[in-house]
């Protein structure tokens, strides 16, 4: 374990860090989100499973052969069950974190104005919050979040910008990131202004393509404010957002850590320029559009040289992350957020700026 992974873990004293200080501010937040618990935010399993994923995965850098699809062990322990299930129910009721700052906001794409919802990790408060932990002031009280830029991660909905879209970029949030949700109906009055079979007729009749401009859109405006962090850049895509997320795979050589939902794959060919590491999840309903040439997908991937890791969730069908769906399973969503909390946290970076102020470089 390195010295990051001890102070992320809790295992490093605060004070111990605090003294260590004059080094990096980053290395003192880790500490901080190591003792306040919330890269976890409150899911005992997520921190465990994200480390065992982590484990798992290849070299960075390096593609993963002969291991390209896992299947999901469908025999956990009783106890693993239990508590994955709690935690997805915690999932479901999570709203209310108070390192949390939420806003609804626009910016630009061409002629058009794109409606969105942020959700974002406050690390001014984090450090209060270790203030009335430990009854004394840490060196990070009263910062701006200009000093601490976190990574950005883009979600791209299925259905609309809902609640449930929401609750993501909140639980994506908790881990020390800014999380930007799109709203794909911005040009048609946004996703309040219709129910979801109309919503859904309107996303069949453009191609997933037709939302890059908007998600390069969303990363310029990014790169403006001084809490995110465009350079650690992540996407999260679901059903149709999962088929737009891996075409970003294909086309932004900038992106560097994306996970795809069950979306419709992209042509092997054109996965040659691809940089980013992938994780891709899907069910096991073998009639889910999305499993069709899963396992060329795969082949191709590696064959590219790209990360990535696919995860099949046994007795799922498409949608099963959704907890207002039909087809939601509690116990395969608390899995698929390991997976995701572990692959964002061994591909995307806090603190690619330099964090030392000029005094602290002397």
């Amino acid at each position: 374990m390195n010295q990051d992974e001890s102070l992320i873990s809790g295992n490093m004293p605060l004070e111990s860090a605090m003294d260590s200080w004059r080094l990096s501010r980053r290395r003192f937040v880790l500490a901080l989100l190591g003792l306040a618990g919330v890269v976890s935010a409150g899911l005992t399993s997520t921190s465990t499973g994200s480390r065992a994923l982590a484990a798992s995965m290849p070299p960075a850098g390096g593609s993963e052969r002969g291991h390209s699809a896992l299947v999901a062990d469908p025999r956990a322990d009783a106890q693993r069950q239990a508590r994955e299930a709690r935690a997805g129910q915690q999932f479901v009721n999570e709203w209310n974190d108070p390192h949390l700052r939420e806003r609804d906001f626009t910016f630009s794409s061409g002629d058009a104005v794109i409606r969105a919802y942020e959700a974002r990790f406050d690390i001014g408060k984090l450090a209060e919050t270790a203030r009335q932990v430990t009854g004394a002031d840490t060196p990070m009280v009263g910062m701006s979040d200009a000093e601490v830029p976190i990574p950005l991660v883009i979600i791209i909905h299925d259905t609309g910008l809902t609640d449930h879209a929401r609750r993501i970029a909140r639980r994506i949030a908790l881990n020390a990131r800014v999380a930007c949700a799109i709203d794909l109906f911005s040009r048609d009055g946004g996703s309040d202004q219709s129910v979801s079979t109309e919503r859904r007729a309107l996303l069949d009749a453009r191609a997933s393509t037709f939302f890059l401009p908007d998600i390069q859109a969303a990363i310029e405006f990014y790169r403006s404010q001084p809490y995110a962090d465009a350079n650690e850049l992540g996407m999260l895509g679901f059903g149709f957002g999962g088929g737009v997320t891996w075409q970003a795979v294909v086309s932004m050589p900038g992106l560097r850590a994306a996970v795809c939902f069950y979306g419709e794959s992209p042509e092997p060919s054109s996965l040659a320029n691809a940089r980013a590491a992938v994780l891709g999840v899907y069910s096991s309903d073998p009639t889910d559009a999305a499993n069709q040439g899963r396992g060329e997908l795969a082949d191709a991937l590696a064959a590219n040289g790209i990360q990535h890791h696919i995860v099949v969730h046994p007795s799922t069908r498409s949608g099963f992350f959704d907890e207002t769906g039909p087809t939601y399973n509690s116990l395969a969503t608390a899995r698929a957020w390991s997976d995701v909390d572990g692959w964002y946290r061994r591909h995307l970076s806090m603190g690619s700026r330099d964090m030392l102020t000029p005094k602290e470089r002397r």
